[in-house]
């Protein structure tokens, strides 16, 4: 029998929460600071709201954090018995994949075998033919000479069908082949994009390492292509 998982958090009341924070964004629209007081008094509300931004954010947490681990338990519940029939799925189709492609390896091995002895037949039948066309050459007998080369070059091997096996045909099961890439000399494509820049999206530029890359060297960062600039940003602490 399945168990229920029930969850129950007090509601906050919105009104109270919305009414404090769009106040508090009224006040500071349209906002001028002509004097050291007006900003100190800005720097104390900054504070202010980092320290209520913060709050909210705490008593957000406490009140998500029941559903998220009621979801996190719920998503392994499920996640355990997909992974093994996803699993198992993977297992049956490189299964029935290895029996296709030996199926093909058998069928194409025996149409070489086959195309082989039709073509050693249609060897031989040419011989026969420029033997024969020796000897009439040899007895003055151009004319048939001539006639039987000409045949004998026309003699080809007849097409080959192989009545070989192939793997059953079942309804909503098929095999097709798709085009896959790696990558094998990453220099080799930033000189191939360099050359060709209507490719220049393949080439994504890697943020993390180029921030710390400018942390480290500041204006003297020598990448070719990369800005570097300076950006004044306003930081505060809760009070």
């Amino acid at each position: 029998m399945s168990e229920m998982m029930l969850v129950q958090v007090p509601q906050p009341d919105r009104n109270v929460l919305m009414g404090t924070a769009l106040k508090v964004l009224r006040q500071s629209e349209g906002m001028v600071i002509d004097a050291p007081e007006v900003y100190a008094m800005a720097a104390d509300d900054l504070k202010s709201i980092k320290g209520r931004v913060k709050e909210i954010a705490t008593l957000s947490k406490s009140l998500r954090d029941p559903f998220n681990a009621a979801l996190d338990n719920l998503t392994r519940i499920f996640k355990e018995p997909m992974d093994a029939y996803t699993q198992a799925e993977g297992n049956i189709k490189a299964a029935m994949l290895t029996y296709s492609q030996e199926v093909e390896r058998k069928r194409q091995a025996d149409l070489i075998k086959v195309r082989a002895e039709a073509d050693k037949k249609a060897r031989k039948e040419r011989e026969k033919m420029e033997a024969q066309a020796a000897k009439a050459a040899e007895k003055g007998n151009e004319e048939k000479a001539e006639a039987l080369l000409q045949t004998a070059a026309a003699v080809v091997a007849e097409p080959v069908v192989v009545q070989a096996p192939a793997a059953p045909q079942v309804a909503g099961i098929s095999t097709r082949t798709v085009l896959k890439w790696e990558l094998t000399d990453k220099a080799a494509l930033i000189q191939y994009v360099a050359s060709h820049p209507e490719y220049l999206h393949l080439l994504e530029v890697d943020s993390k390492s180029m921030n710390n890359i400018v942390k480290a060297l500041g204006d003297q960062c020598p990448v070719e292509g990369i800005r570097v600039y300076k950006e004044q940003v306003m930081a505060s602490r809760s009070a």
